[in-house]
């Protein structure tokens, strides 16, 4: 009897773990907002498009009213669609930046912020109002 309840008591465990594990959506999770270059690099692609996610997100409600407006108008599933293309464009362009040149050559200081690069690139893809 000991042995089964213990066992219900791992299987409800592992059931809670995998549902959390298994529900979190593309946009959440990202931890790299004050990353460096070299974090940024070596971090997963879920990670750093979640982060671009937010920093979009972020850029946008302060600076960029108009498209902010735009967005507002979306229904939910328009907007986490937008959303998405949105990041994977702000995603690209960090990595991109913070990538080696056609030469082999850093372009970016490994100890810069990852964050600073991303606000070069909003402002180069979408401008700001």
């Amino acid at each position: 009897m000991k042995g089964l309840f213990i066992f219900i008591v791992i299987l409800f465990f592992a059931l809670i773990i995998s549902t959390v594990v298994y529900s979190s959506e593309w946009y959440e999770g990202g931890t790299l907002h004050q990353a460096t270059v070299k974090i940024w690099r070596q971090s997963s692609y879920s990670n750093r498009l979640a982060t671009a996610a937010d920093w979009f997100v972020s850029i946008t409600k302060s600076h960029n009213p108009s498209l902010k407006r735009k967005l507002d108008t979306l229904s939910a599933t328009q907007y986490l669609s937008a959303l998405k293309k949105f990041a994977v464009q702000l995603e690209k362009c960090v990595s991109d930046t913070a990538s080696f040149n056609s030469e082999g050559r850093v372009v970016f200081n490994p100890n810069n912020k990852a964050a600073e690069i991303a606000s070069v690139c909003y402002i180069s893809i979408y401008g700001v109002k």
